[in-house]
């Protein structure tokens, strides 16, 4: 079926996640249309419309927000931007999907979130992950009691994090693994606990030029002795597991967030195993359909922006205890 309405979307930066994935994710959706994009690089800006067929484009992304035919706007820009540019278009009346993490620190997050509903407008964090359906079917496995009460939640993800000149080792960018990739492994800890820790420990390796972090560890002990251990990092490998363990069996996710991977959870007990297979799924069209939905609809979005903040403030707090270790 075909929706009632598209939004029109305006895209801030020619980042690779929004090239390779949320634009074309945009252009399939049934709900929305890319009608600008802008970069600082205004040549840039109009090589990428051209080849996306994105009628509008601009050098300055001031000017994109100025538009009148952009009602929600898509933000890739590095992390330390997301505050400011989402703030912007708060103020010239855009919703805004913003990459994650939504902001580098918990003053930015909440600063964001108040102007976002000052101006009335929706503001989502974009874990696509979220919108697959095997977390909703995890979610079932777990609420169900199939593995018994959860006692650890264990997840990791690498992958290569690019030239040394990349933004994600870029420390004043809001680089390092911890906020490109250990958030994912946070979120989803706190998801499945329905909590936030009470006791949080980080190690990490810090690259002795940039002073960013190449790999981190982290262990968070949450209310009931309920244990989340992560690890994260730069590595040409790519892994992102997730496994939960309870005291009757435990679930195993080999691809959570990656998207184009094979998706399948298998949950063993003693006596038997599960295999839960799933369909090819784009969760960055079911995500980006999900937000048009809510600027359509005027709803909020299924990920209250709020949460993030608990995120934001473990992702300090670890930090904060690797870096003591460090010396």
């Amino acid at each position: 079926m075909e929706s009632k309405k598209n939004v029109n979307w305006g895209v801030l930066g020619t980042a690779r996640v929004g090239l390779n994935y949320v634009i074309p994710a945009i252009q399939q959706s049934l709900n929305g249309k890319v009608v600008a994009i802008a970069s600082r690089d205004e040549k840039k800006a109009q090589q990428t419309a051209k080849s996306f067929g994105i009628p509008n484009y601009y050098g300055d992304y001031g000017k994109l927000l100025e538009s009148e035919d952009v009602e929600a706007v898509y933000i890739p820009l590095p992390n330390s931007l997301h505050h400011k540019w989402t703030i912007v278009a708060a103020e010239n009346g855009k919703h805004v999907l913003c990459e994650k993490p939504l902001a580098v620190n918990v003053r930015e997050c909440q600063e964001m979130i108040s102007a976002c509903k000052n101006h009335a407008v929706w503001l989502l964090e974009g874990y696509m992950y979220r919108f697959h359906p095997q977390i909703r079917r995890l979610q079932e496995i777990l609420n169900s009691g199939s593995i018994g009460r959860i006692l650890i939640v264990r997840t990791e993800y690498a992958f290569v994090g690019g030239s040394l000149e990349d933004i994600r080792y870029q420390k004043g960018l809001g680089g390092g693994s911890l906020l490109d990739l250990g958030c994912y492994c946070i979120d989803v800890t706190r998801l499945l606990m329905d909590s936030e820790p009470n006791y949080l420990v980080g190690a990490a390796n810090f690259h002795p030029e940039k002073d960013v972090d190449e790999t981190f560890v982290g262990l968070m002990r949450f209310p009931t002795s309920k244990v989340g251990l992560f690890g994260c990092a730069f590595h040409p490998i790519l892994r992102h597991r997730l496994e939960v363990i309870g005291d009757e069996g435990l679930v195993e996710l080999p691809a959570a967030f990656e998207p184009g991977c094979r998706a399948e959870i298998f949950v063993r007990r003693i006596s038997r195993t599960e295999h839960v297979e799933f369909e090819s799924t784009n969760p960055y069209r079911l995500m980006v359909e999900h937000f048009a939905d809510c600027v359509i609809e005027d709803h909020a979005p299924l990920m209250d922006p709020t949460g993030t903040v608990g995120n934001l403030r473990a992702m300090e707090l670890l930090q904060q205890s690797a870096r003591a270790q460090s010396g």
